[in-house]
């Protein structure tokens, strides 16, 4: 939708700056507009460093433009002012929200429309310092999905957490134009969401979105059965998992007990911390443990790892697959498994739920981590916007991995999803087996 708008108002001769807080989100925009034949004729420009800029865009960038000059012995003075004269009749410039406020090359220059992409993620102050360029502006985005990152708590209650997006949103309901039609997920994930926060009002572009399954050319025969747990009624829970035809599945962890009840409880994981060595999940316990903040839960981990080797056998790339956590000890205990380390070399994403959003994978598969009988959850799990945006990066195939208990009881927010899903039939309840043990393939 910007990349078309913004050839649009080019071709009626307005001047266009597109912006947003993160270098990435400007450079997926600029390769969009190139894709399209923009900048073949030099008006299209990306303000920035070649170290923080995609290597597509480096072409744009007027760094590298008086660099050459110099490089081939020409003089920077009259590279520089080659280089303003170039500015002055690009039609379209890129450039991020922190950068155009100090950069000299904007320095006079008006433009007729600013687009901002990813707003909801900006913070007012960031905001305004690019909305001055332009009489008119854009703001583009979701304050559904994630608000910008505030990490002190004075400066949240202050109102630095709330987007210019969100408070025009509020104020000025008749300027919003809701986009509806998403062409991304599956239908049954699309509903969860519109359960969550959408009310009803996403929907699914066609039928080949909406009804569109995943292709596992090599399900069931190849599916690898795990020796963990087993599953009531009698249907092993990786082959329901694995399923193609279940785009969402809830692995309800809350029937494995572990095999010492003294470390049911969350504890304090110290330097001898049993995330640092090999382990056998019926060994450790259940309930997540702290560490420095984080948390980590071994036998949520166990089956992750069991889960993405599973579609890797039956045909998934890896680099269709992706691991969302919502705390960073859990990606970094799933990091020593050398199998899912050998995976990321191959393309497979492991994220916190926070770098995830603007992307998304195939198959997503996420642990929520924490499980513990006073149904804790923390703030992480409490905001249904972070919620909606760990849903919503899955294209064919969501797997949630948790404590049914534990969340339903401390997630005002994934209580009533919850309750969805059992009704759905989406959920699995996993059953230790302790005479069962697991195998690492």
């Amino acid at each position: 939708m910007i990349v078309y708008l913004a050839r649009l108002l080019a071709a009626r001769g307005e001047r266009v700056l597109i912006t947003s807080y993160t270098h990435a989100a400007v450079d997926n925009l600029m390769v969009k507009l190139k894709e399209n034949g923009v900048g073949k004729d030099g008006n299209l420009v990306r303000i920035g460093n070649r170290a923080t800029c995609h290597k597509d865009v480096h072409d744009l960038l007027t760094e590298i433009k008086v660099d050459d000059a110099e490089n081939s012995g020409g003089r920077k003075d009259s590279a520089v002012k080659e280089l303003r004269e170039r500015m002055n009749v690009a039609r379209i410039v890129g450039v991020s929200a922190l950068t155009a406020v100090r950069s000299p090359l904007l320095v006079g220059q008006r433009f007729d429309v600013v687009i901002v992409d990813e707003a909801g993620q900006m913070n007012q102050l960031a905001c305004v310092g690019v909305l001055v360029f332009a009489d008119t502006f854009v703001l583009a985005g979701d304050h559904m999905q994630l608000p910008p990152l505030t990490t002190s708590l004075a400066a949240a209650k202050a109102g630095f957490d709330c987007s210019m997006l969100k408070r025009l949103a509020e104020a000025f309901p008749e300027y919003v134009s809701q986009l509806t039609i998403q062409y991304r997920m599956h239908q049954d994930i699309c509903d969860l969401c519109n359960k969550l926060v959408y009310k009803g009002v996403l929907k699914c572009a066609n039928s080949k979105v909406g009804k569109g399954h995943m292709d596992l050319p090599h399900y069931p025969e190849k599916v690898c059965i795990p020796k963990i747990i087993r599953t009531d009624p009698p249907f092993h829970w990786m082959l329901q998992a694995l399923n193609p035809l279940r785009p969402v599945v809830f692995l309800n962890t809350d029937g494995i007990r572990s095999k010492t009840p003294s470390q049911a409880s969350e504890y304090t994981n110290g330097s001898s911390s049993p995330a640092a060595v090999s382990f056998d999940p019926l060994e450790r316990s259940q309930g997540s443990k702290a560490s420095g903040g984080g948390k980590v839960n071994e036998v949520e981990a166990a089956l992750v790892c069991s889960i993405v080797l599973g579609f890797l056998k039956c045909g998934v790339r890896a680099s269709d697959v992706g691991i969302i956590c919502p705390y960073r000890d859990q990606l970094s205990f799933l990091g020593t498994k050398p199998y899912l380390s050998e995976m990321v070399s191959q393309g497979l994403e492991m994220c916190t739920i926070d770098r995830f959003q603007g992307r998304d994978k195939t198959v997503i598969v996420m642990s929520f981590v924490r499980s513990n009988a006073d149904g804790k959850v923390g703030n992480l799990l409490s905001d249904f916007r972070r919620i909606n945006v760990a849903f919503s990066r899955a294209k064919k195939k969501l797997i949630l991995v948790g404590s049914f208990q534990t969340l339903s009881k401390g997630s005002d927010s994934l209580h009533p999803i919850l309750n969805y899903m059992t009704e759905r039939k989406w959920v699995v309840d996993l059953i230790e087996d302790s005479h069962l043990i697991y195998e690492d393939q």
